[in-house]
Parts: structure tokens; C-alpha cells; sequence
């Protein structure tokens, strides 16, 4: 039976990485209540090296306690100045301009053309254009900058988990079982090409543990792609493979715990510039959600932390502003620059 993200819900298979700081919430709650489990073997690319940072704010979205623009964005993108935030409250896509302010709305929750399910991934391509991969309709949202609705493509269902819009193709990766790892599909979904496994054990894991989410840099060509329940990451230059790293904080990968209970992800978001990638650990310490580490994108290097202003649940970046999720006192988005000390 072929499996489509689709059944994956219904059946429970996965945990949409958007929302998976709360699945490892849940998580550790399980583990709290007194379940064995395996005792976990940490494997990482080195000891953590905070650096002293100060972030300049930019602009800050909702945060008020009476506030009720956003309700749980958990996908941000950014281009050109422009922020994305796709809020599974009210299941629309919300743009805001380079100060903060309401550009428009797009969406509601169904299945028609201009409805969402349940999005997996967004991102801004070439042109502008914004992509919302839709997990239950088994589609591509295309947005223009402006709030109009362009296209739908509905792609081939190979667990497509995140677009990759570059600027001479569009790609999907997948974490069906197999050799593939990403395809390049036609303006139809149709796929055209596929690129293979880039980690070793990926094709041996199981579609749960091949989870992993990609993004992609403001040139359009560079681009990432993180795998939170082990270790490994991978940056692309197009469909080359530029170099591989290991998380600063994970195991092993595919982890030996496939049915333990903690089996939650080391990361929940990642942002790619022209020299770096950011990823946003979860962890097992008191740092997760709180501290950015930092990758050379040029050959994969662990090389800095720096601390949060406060716990982020997503994040996005472009043209040297980093956008950050947070939840308490209620929810907000804070643009901002990162100043080292």
C-alpha cells in the first residue's frame, strides 16, 4: 500500500517537525511517569562554546496578553525584507512587511483551493513567490508576495516532507524507505529526477526517524537539510552535496531507540546564510530552545553558541535578520539582529 502523508496522520506515524518542541514536551512528560528505557548514548561534534552576543530588536509582532494576531506560528520564512508565518491557530498564511506590520492573510482551515490542512513546510522561492507544502492534501500552496493565490501542485506522494524551491528547479525531499532522499518535480509535480540518500543508515531508518527538515538560503541554491532524531546534517550547493557535519548535541544515527518513548528530536529548526547554519537545539539540558549553535556552511564545522533572548519555538532568517517564535507571555515573533561581542 502506498503510503501518502495523508495516512501518515491518520495512522499516527508521524509528528509534524513544526509542531515537535511540544511533541518532545509530551515526550518528556512520558518518560517523567516512570517508563524504562534504554539509557541514551549522546554522540555530538564537540563540546558547546557559548560566545557572548547581543540582539538588537528590529520589530517585535503580538506578544500582548490581549493579542490575538498570532496564535501558534510555527513555520516562519523570510525574504526581501518580507516575514511569512504560517499560524496552525486559524490555519492561514500571514505576511508582515520590514517593520513588523500586517501585510495581509491568506487561507483558512479545509481542503478547497485557498484552505490548508495541515502544512509541513514553507518557503519563499526565487521570485518571491511563497510554498506551502500541505501534508493532508498532498499539494504545493504557490502565494504570490502580494496575497494571491498563483497555483497547486499536487506532488507524487512519496512522503514529500519539505519543498526546496531553488532557482533553476524545484525540489521535494522525501522520508519514504528507500534510496531517495530528494526529487526534482515538474511545473505538474511530477517527478523528473532524484537524488540519493546523503547519510549513512538513512535508507536502512524507518519514515519516522527519516524526518527532517530543510532550508534553503536567500541565494536560492544553497541549502540544508537537518536530521533531528540522531546527528547528521548536510548542505547542498543545488543537488551537490557540499559537505556533511554532526549536531553539536545528538546520538547516533538512525538511533537505537526506534519504540522508546523519548525518542524526540535533537533540533527543531535550523536557518541557513551565505556562511553559516543555525540550528535550534532541543537537547536534553537546560540550553534547549535557548541557544543558537552554529555550523561553517562551507564545510560543515561546529563553531560557536550563542544564548536567546528567551525560549524560541521557530525561526527564520534573511538578509541579516533573524526571526524568532516565542510563546510566553503569549505569542510573538521578534525580528532581530545578532551583534557579537
Amino acid at each position: 500500500m502506498e503510503l501518502t502523508w495523508a495516512g501518515a496522520f491518520r495512522a499516527g506515524a508521524v509528528c509534524a517537525l513544526a509542531l515537535i518542541a511540544a511533541c518532545g514536551e509530551r515526550a518528556r512528560s512520558a518518560e517523567g511517569k516512570g517508563g524504562a528505557a534504554a539509557p541514551l548514548r549522546v554522540e555530538s561534534a564537540g563540546p558547546r562554546q557559548i560566545h557572548s552576543a547581543a540582539w538588537d530588536t528590529v520589530f517585535v509582532v503580538g506578544g500582548g496578553v490581549q493579542d490575538t494576531l498570532l496564535l501558534i506560528p510555527r513555520l516562519l520564512a523570510a525574504r526581501g525584507g518580507q516575514l511569512y508565518a504560517f499560524d496552525y491557530g486559524d490555519s492561514r498564511l500571514k505576511a508582515f512587511d520590514a517593520r513588523g506590520g500586517p501585510r495581509w492573510r491568506f487561507g483558512g482551515p479545509g481542503s478547497g483551493p485557498a484552505e490548508f490542512g495541515n502544512p509541513l513546510d514553507l518557503e519563499v522561492g526565487p521570485d518571491g513567490s511563497v510554498w506551502v507544502l500541505d501534508g493532508t492534501e498532498g499539494r504545493l500552496s504557490v502565494v504570490s508576495a502580494d496575497g494571491t493565490a498563483q497555483r497547486l501542485v499536487r506532488h507524487p506522494g512519496l512522503l514529500v516532507k519539505d519543498v526546496v524551491p531553488l532557482r533553476d528547479r524545484l525540489l521535494a525531499t522525501t522520508a519514504s524507505p528507500g534510496d531517495t532522499f530528494w526529487i526534482a518535480l515538474d511545473s505538474a509535480g511530477r517527478a523528473r529526477e532524484a537524488g540519493p540518500a546523503p547519510v549513512p543508515g538513512l535508507r536502512e531508518a524507518s519514515p519516522m526517524l527519516r524526518q527532517g527538515f530543510s532550508i534553503v538560503a536567500d541565494d536560492s541554491r544553497t541549502w540544508a537539510t537537518i536530521f533531528p532524531f540522531g546527528n547528521p546534517f548536510v548542505v547542498y550547493d543545488g543537488t551537490t552535496v557540499r559537505c556533511r557535519g554532526r549536531l553539536v548535541e545528538g546520538e547516533p544515527f538512525p538511533t537505537e531507540r526506534p519504540k522508546d518513548p523519548r525518542n524526540a528530536a535533537w533540533a527543531v529548526a535550523s536557518v541557513l546564510t551565505d556562511s553559516s547554519l543555525f540550528v535550534l537545539p532541543r537537547g536534553r539540558t537546560d540550553l534547549r530552545l535557548r541557544v543558537l549553535d552554529e555550523y561553517s556552511a562551507r564545510d560543515c564545522r561546529y563553531l560557536r553558541s550563542f544564548r536567546l533572548p528567551q525560549k524560541v519555538v521557530a525561526m527564520a532568517y534573511s538578509g541579516g535578520i533573524f526571526y524568532f517564535s516565542m510563546e510566553n507571555p503569549s505569542p510573538s515573533i521578534l525580528a532581530a539582529r545578532l551583534r557579537s561581542r
